[in-house]
């Protein structure tokens, strides 16, 4: 082998050339070779690493992936669930209300707040936060308008037994049934008095049919008076029916209930006849409201027939 071919450089304050010594440089040159081919080994064995995950990394990538498809459909369904709480249970709610003559629940209670973010500041460092932190507003937002639906049908339930109590309860039928009636033989306001023979209030109906035609009761109630009046009203029952309601039925021929005796609407509880301050058989009947004297006529229809009367009755 032959030797290697010197090399020189002119030195220009010697104005001589001298000899370059490369081995120090090629050391060097070699040096910097070998840790850069270092590096980039080193870089692409971390970039293969973060590449190629085990099994259990995978595992749990797949798991995390899952849990967020998951948490997207219970975000989905609680939307669905809003939906059919506030189109269906809100709307019937309000409709039930209309009905039994109850305000409605306001819309700032229906929306049930629940205050700031503070309760679900521990979630905001998770994965998927700001989803996760919807679906736990949606929840809790849910479970408040669940219990406040739920406090509202046990409302809507306890009045709708007292307007079921109260209709039944009302004085909505005649006291005399259509087949036994002859005619009304006196109306409800002012009119001449058979005894002093001059104006004066009449406060009910005067009915007119046989003596010993049965009476009924024209709603559920409790009987406060049975017995014969001093005020000429012979011999006189009056029924509370309580919700400010009460009947009275005079001039009758036989009393068939006592005081304190609880009767439903359709009940016999007297005949008719002419006792008392009386021009001939005859029901007086009249009702009041908070003590204040009510036209019977308006809580009974006239043109009833004898049918759908009886069957009345007898459903009473």
């Amino acid at each position: 082998m032959g030797k290697k071919r010197k090399k020189y450089k002119y030195n220009y304050t010697t104005l001589t050339f001298e000899e370059i010594n490369i081995r120090g440089v090629q050391i060097i040159r070699k040096a910097l070779i070998l840790i850069f081919i270092l590096c980039l080994i080193v870089t692409i064995d971390i970039f293969l690493l973060s590449m190629i995950r085990s099994p259990k990394e995978l595992s749990l990538s797949k798991e995390g992936e899952e849990l967020n498809a998951l948490i997207e459909v219970i975000n989905n369904q609680l939307d669905s669930v809003s939906d059919i709480l506030v189109n269906s249970h809100f709307k019937d709610d309000n409709l039930y209300r209309m009905i039994l003559e109850i305000d409605t629940i306001p819309k700032s209670i229906r929306d049930a707040g629940i205050g700031g973010s503070e309760k679900y500041r521990n979630l905001e460092n998770i994965n998927k936060a700001g989803l996760i932190v919807d679906v736990a507003r949606k929840i809790d937002k849910l479970y408040r308008q669940i219990d406040i639906q739920s406090d509202s049908y046990e409302f809507l339930m306890d009045k709708a037994a007292e307007k079921i109590k109260r209709i039944s309860c009302i004085p909505s039928i005649q006291p005399v049934s259509v087949k036994d009636l002859t005619f009304i033989s006196s109306y409800f306001g002012v009119r001449v008095d058979p005894f002093v023979k001059y104006k004066k209030p009449h406060y009910g109906l005067d009915f007119v049919a046989p003596k010993g035609t049965k009476i009924y009761a024209t709603g559920d109630g409790i009987v406060t008076l049975s017995k014969y009046s001093r005020k000429g009203y012979g011999n006189e029952i009056i029924i509370d029916h309580f919700f400010g309601y009460n009947t009275r039925y005079a001039h009758l021929d036989e009393i068939i209930v006592k005081k304190g005796e609880k009767v439903k609407r359709g009940q016999l509880i007297g005949l008719l006849g002419n006792t008392g301050r009386s021009t001939g058989p005859h029901l007086h009947y009249e009702i009041r409201y908070f003590n204040r004297p009510i036209n019977p006529m308006y809580y009974f229809s006239d043109e009833i027939s004898e049918n759908e009367y009886e069957r009345m009755i007898k459903r009473n």
